[in-house]
C-alpha cells in the first residue's frame, strides 16, 4: 500500500532524524568498499513485529564524509523520487541496487523510516569507501 509523504513530511520537519541504528530498522550495504560507477546493494531490514514505512530505497540520501561531518552529495539533489511511502512487514527486508556515480571518498546511505507508521527514525549504513574506477572502465 502506498502512503503520501506530504503530511508525514510536514509532521517530521522539526524532528531530529540523525542516523540511529538498532531502533527497529537497519540500513545495510553488501560491501565495505566499492569502485566508482559500480552498484551498491542497499537493504532495509525491519527488525520489529510491526510494519515500517519507508521511501523508495534507491532514493536514500547518499552522504559523503567531510571534515565537518556528513553532507548530502549532489547526486541526492538531482534525483527525482516519488512522494510515497511503502510498507515493510515485521521481520521483512527490502533491497535495491544503487549506482555509485561519485568521486572517491567515504560515503554512507541515510534515510528516514517510520516505525509503527508514525515514529520518524533516521537510519544509516555503516561508512563505506569508494575508489576511483580503473582507466578505460
Amino acid at each position: 500500500m502506498r502512503w503520501t509523504v506530504l503530511g508525514l513530511l510536514v509532521a517530521v520537519a522539526g524532528c531530529d532524524t540523525s542516523a540511529i541504528d538498532g531502533v527497529g530498522a537497519s540500513l545495510l550495504t553488501d560491501a565495505e568498499a566499492y569502485v566508482a560507477e559500480s552498484k551498491a546493494e542497499v537493504q532495509l531490514v525491519n527488525e520489529t513485529d510491526d510494519r515500517v514505512l519507508h521511501p523508495v530505497l534507491d532514493c536514500a540520501d547518499l552522504q559523503v564524509r567531510t571534515d565537518d561531518g556528513w553532507e548530502d552529495t549532489e547526486t541526492a539533489a538531482v534525483r527525482t523520487c516519488p512522494d510515497v511511502l511503502y510498507e515493510l512487514d515485521g521481520g521483512a527486508a527490502d533491497v535495491a541496487a544503487v549506482v555509485l556515480d561519485v568521486a572517491p571518498g567515504t560515503y554512507r546511505f541515510r534515510m528516514v523510516v517510520y516505525l509503527d507508521g508514525t515514529e520518524a527514525v533516521g537510519v544509516a549504513t555503516a561508512p563505506f569507501d569508494v575508489a576511483a574506477a580503473a582507466p578505460g572502465n
